[in-house]
C-alpha cells in the first residue's frame, strides 16, 4: 500500500519504528537540558527519505506520471528538450512516438554513450533512444523520430520529491531502515 504521511505523521512513525516511542509514564523524571530529539529524527529521516528516492526499486516509490503535461521543444540538431518540475530527482520512463522503445536514461553526461549522442553517426537513432538527465531540470532526448515536426510524448514517468513536508513511499520500504 502506498503512504503519504505529513512530517508530523512521519516523524510519529519514525520514531516509533526506531524505539524512541512511546515514551514511558510510569515514572517521572526532570531535567534542563537535552537535545531535540524531534529535530535530530527529522534530519535523520529526511535523510534516509532522500536516498530511498534516489536508489530504491521503483517498487518501493510513487512514481509521478508526467505523459499529459510534459512539452517537448527541438533543441539544436535532432533533439528534443523538456522541462522537468523542481524536485524531480529520477526519471523512469521515457517515451516519444516514433520510437521503437524506451529511451535509456544517462545521467553521466561525460560518459562515452551521452558524448556519442551529439554525433549523427552514432547516436542512438530510433530504435535506441537516449535521454540525457543532469537533475538540474532539463532532459535531452537525442534522436527525435522526424526531422519537421515535434513528436508526441507517449510515456514519461518521474519521481519527485514532494518537499519536506509530506513523505510518498511505499509501506515495504520500511523494511530498508537501516538497524
Amino acid at each position: 500500500m502506498k503512504l503519504r504521511l505529513t512530517q508530523a505523521e512521519m516523524l510519529a512513525q519514525w520514531k516509533m519504528r526506531r524505539y524512541l516511542e512511546p515514551l514511558r509514564a510510569d515514572c517521572q523524571m526532570s531535567r534542563s537540558d537535552g537535545i531535540d530529539l524531534d529535530a535530530y529524527c527529522v534530519m535523520e529521516m529526511r535523510k534516509w527519505y532522500l536516498e530511498l528516492l534516489s536508489t530504491a526499486s521503483v517498487d518501493y516509490l510513487v512514481p509521478t506520471d508526467m505523459t499529459l503535461t510534459a512539452t517537448l521543444r527541438r533543441g539544436e540538431g535532432n533533439r528534443g528538450l523538456i522541462t522537468l518540475p523542481q524536485g524531480t530527482l529520477r526519471i523512469i520512463r521515457v517515451k516519444l512516438s516514433g520510437w521503437q522503445r524506451d529511451a535509456m536514461v544517462v545521467t553521466d553526461p561525460a560518459s562515452a554513450l551521452a558524448r556519442r549522442q551529439y554525433n549523427r553517426f552514432s547516436c542512438g537513432g530510433v530504435e535506441r533512444p537516449v535521454a540525457l538527465w543532469g537533475g538540474d531540470g532539463l532532459l535531452e532526448l537525442f534522436s527525435l523520430p522526424s526531422l519537421n515536426g515535434v513528436p508526441v510524448v507517449e510515456a514519461l514517468t518521474v519521481i519527485v520529491d514532494p518537499g519536506e513536508e509530506r513523505y510518498e513511499f511505499d509501506e515495504r520500504a520500511w523494511n530498508l531502515l537501516p538497524e
